[in-house]
């Protein structure tokens, strides 16, 4: 009989599964990019790049680390596939695409332009207190060189050899699944090597205690709040609100608002209690007719039928 490694959790079998492309193993992955990466860093799609020769390839995405001010090439690669004559010639071609300054300009505004249309990735930004232009910041990012980040089902001997001979310092990662014994893949586990290191190990969250008010204040600390049109939700107050998405009411001096917690990673599912980090909601509308709501102003939300229908007022504000 075939040796193998399991995972055994409450007496049941999770066997290690094997991925049918690199496409599912990138799938995979981006279920859970800011698990595997990092909860500052921003995740692209793959784009061609290409020098003016013509000479380019397409990675399999991008990664902006911000905090770090770091960034990657990503490519997800199969233990069995043929390593040497696939990272190599990539890797060569994305050196020769990208010592053209157009190429990393046309890549900065790629970037820029996915951030803009993200309101979920722009908060990012204010939340590390990143105030400087965005695709002045970005095209910062591309000035140096980047990273070769590359995440694969097993590290092997050959694959170590490779990286020796690649032009940029490379980082790999391993990423493993494992499926329920007598299911496919629906029911499965991932055994991940983090890009970030864990300080510690975390402790499983107590039930949130219920809130002896029934009403949050939140202080405004960024002019973002009124120019997207949001208010942040800290942990501390997350269980106030409804479910990731669920929509709720807001009762307001201008009309009834209809709102929702949102701002989760991508495959967040609807209603997890736990997850989302701002309301959003018609809330510009409302930020324009109070124009006194400023740094340090308070907002205050009364909560009318819980996770059903809430009142927004405008509290004091915040003196220093």
């Amino acid at each position: 009989m075939k040796k193998m490694k399991l995972l055994l959790k409450d007496g049941i079998k999770y066997l290690p599964y094997n991925y049918s492309s690199e496409d599912e193993l990138i799938n995979f992955i981006l279920e859970h990019p800011e698990e595997i990466f990092g909860e500052d860093t921003i995740f692209f799609p793959g784009k061609k790049i290409k020098a003016k020769s013509g000479i380019g390839a397409i990675p399999d995405g991008f990664l902006l680390s911000l905090k770090d001010k770091k960034w990657y090439i990503f490519e997800a690669e199969l233990s069995t596939h043929p390593l040497d004559k696939h990272i190599i010639p990539q890797i060569i071609n994305f050196t020769a695409a990208l010592s053209s300054e157009s190429t990393r300009n046309k890549l900065s505004e790629f970037f820029f332009q996915e951030i803009q249309k993200n309101p979920d990735l722009r908060i990012k930004f204010e939340k590390l207190g990143i105030t400087q232009e965005k695709f002045k910041f970005i095209a910062d990012f591309l000035k140096q060189p980047p990273k070769i980040l590359i995440v694969i089902d097993q590290i092997t001997p050959h694959l170590e050899e490779i990286i020796k001979k690649l032009p940029f310092p490379c980082e790999v990662r391993e990423f493993k699944t494992f499926h329920r014994e007598n299911t496919g893949p629906e029911v499965h586990i991932h055994l991940v090597d983090t890009l970030y290191e864990i300080e510690g190990v975390k402790e499983q969250p107590s039930p949130p205690l219920p809130f002896t008010s029934p009403k949050v204040e939140i202080t405004v600390t960024s002019p973002s709040f009124r120019k997207y049109g949001y208010i942040p939700v800290s942990k501390q107050v997350r269980s106030f609100f409804p479910g990731y998405k669920i929509p709720f009411v807001l009762e307001t001096d201008i009309g009834v608002l209809k709102a929702w917690v949102t701002g989760a990673p991508k495959g967040t599912k609807i209603g997890d209690p736990n997850k989302g980090q701002v309301i959003m909601g018609g809330l510009k509308n409302w930020y324009r007719a109070h124009p006194e709501v400023t740094i340090g102003t308070k907002l205050i939300i009364t909560e009318i039928k819980p996770k059903e229908r809430y009142r927004l007022e405008v509290g004091r504000e915040e003196k220093g």
